[in-house]
C-alpha cells in the first residue's frame, strides 16, 4: 500500500485570493493523485469546517475517493484533518481521537 502524507496548510474558500489559491491546490492534488498510484492520502491543516467549504476540485475527489474529514475545534482554525482513501478498500469506521488533528480508520482491501 502506497500511503502520502500533505500539509495542505489550508484549503478553506474565503476571499478571492485564499479561494484562488485553495482551488490551485486542491486542482494539483487531484491531478497528482491519479498520477502517483497512491491508495492513500494523509492531510493536515485542511483548516476546512466541513465539505462546503473545499474548494471545487477537493469535491470532486470525494467523488473518485473515501473521504473521511475531521474538522478543526473551536478555536484552532488552523487544524483539520482528512484521509483520502483509494475505491480498492472498504473503511470500516472510523474514530476521532483528538478532533481536527488526530483521525483513525481500518481499511480492508475489496480485491
Amino acid at each position: 500500500m502506497r500511503f502520502l502524507y500533505w500539509n495542505a496548510s489550508g484549503l478553506k474558500k474565503g476571499s478571492s485570493v485564499a479561494s484562488a489559491n485553495a482551488q490551485a491546490k486542491a486542482d494539483w492534488l487531484l491531478s497528482y493523485l491519479g498520477r502517483a498510484g497512491a491508495f492513500c492520502l494523509g492531510m493536515q491543516e485542511t483548516h476546512c469546517d466541513g465539505l462546503d467549504d473545499f474548494p471545487q476540485a477537493m469535491r470532486d475527489i470525494c467523488d473518485l475517493y473515501t473521504v473521511i474529514h475531521s474538522p478543526p475545534m473551536p478555536g484552532d482554525p488552523y487544524a483539520g484533518v482528512a484521509l483520502v482513501i483509494s475505491r480498492e478498500f472498504q473503511v470500516e469506521p472510523e474514530r476521532v481521537m483528538l478532533g481536527g488533528r488526530v483521525l483513525v480508520t481500518r481499511v480492508t482491501s475489496v480485491l
